[in-house]
């Protein structure tokens, strides 16, 4: 059986130079992989000077969906979903998603296993912080 494997395995191996595969032209193993995506939990949220409490979660779908849900102290529920970029070189993930009736678009850190959301909201700063 190991006989058959390594023959079948290096049969693979040996087509795969004779058509003239290149490995630059494929996809990087980490585009492949995807290591970003899963859930994410919140870690903090602030809205200017003050610090909110709820639970928020960040899913990322490997084929590129995405799903906010959250539960806000005092009882409010709720989710947003829509479609997100990533981009691993440039430490950004950009989401997608319907607000107010159209599709808005926004940018965000994306660095060490961890999402940072901010955003000037009525002259404050509002960050939130994402970790697996």
């Amino acid at each position: 059986m190991k006989r058959v494997f390594a023959a079948a395995l290096f049969c693979t191996l040996f087509s795969a130079l004779l058509v003239g595969c290149s490995v630059k032209e494929m996809s990087s193993l980490e585009e492949l992989a995807k290591p970003y995506t899963g859930v994410y939990e919140c870690t903090g949220i602030t809205y200017g000077d003050t610090t909110h409490s709820g639970k928020y979660t960040l899913e990322l779908a490997y084929g590129g969906g995405f799903c906010m849900n959250y539960a806000i102290e005092g009882g409010e529920e709720g989710s947003l979903e829509g479609t997100y970029r990533a981009d691993p070189d440039r430490g950004e993930i950009t989401f997608t998603a319907p607000l107010f009736g159209r599709n808005t678009k926004r940018t965000f850190a994306m660095r060490e296993g961890k999402i940072i959301l901010e955003e000037v909201v009525l002259g404050k700063l509002l960050r939130a912080e994402f970790s697996r």
